[in-house]
């Protein structure tokens, strides 16, 4: 596919931003749909990238590659009574990616609600050290 894609004028480098991309765009939808299941009526939905929040945030009809997975979240975040959408640099933001880094490994679907994983506990508190009351 990428020399196809180098055939065409689409640089590799351009190819693979479009696949990471598409690959937030559907953790976003896997949100909305989660959110949606539990009967969640406020949302916020956070990520790392700019783009994809743009383009959930645009009223424009989106013409991208991922233009299918933008339309359908838009679809489904009409169900909410409220949504937040919001950036977090991937610096900022270790718990989501070791999260992502154990989905990978993972040949299940795992969801956690009322307590993180163990092996995360660590990363959760280092994240919120600014938020915690100091003691």
């Amino acid at each position: 596919m990428a020399v196809t894609l180098a055939q065409d004028g689409i640089d590799k480098r351009d190819w693979l931003m479009a696949w990471c991309r598409a690959s937030l765009a559907k953790a976003c939808e896997q949100a909305v749909d989660l959110a949606y299941e539990l009967n969640f009526r406020r949302v916020i939905l956070e990520g790392d990238s700019p783009t994809v929040l743009r383009k959930l945030c645009s009223p424009a009809k989106d013409m991208s590659l991922i233009s299918m997975i933008i339309k359908s979240v838009k679809t489904k975040i009409e169900s909410f009574k409220n949504v937040t959408f919001q950036h977090s640099p991937r610096i900022c933001n270790k718990v989501a990616q070791r999260i992502a880094q154990l989905g990978r490994s993972s040949l299940e679907t795992n969801i956690w609600m009322a307590e993180a994983p163990p092996m995360i506990d660590e990363l959760i508190k280092n994240d919120r050290w600014w938020t915690a009351p100091s003691i």
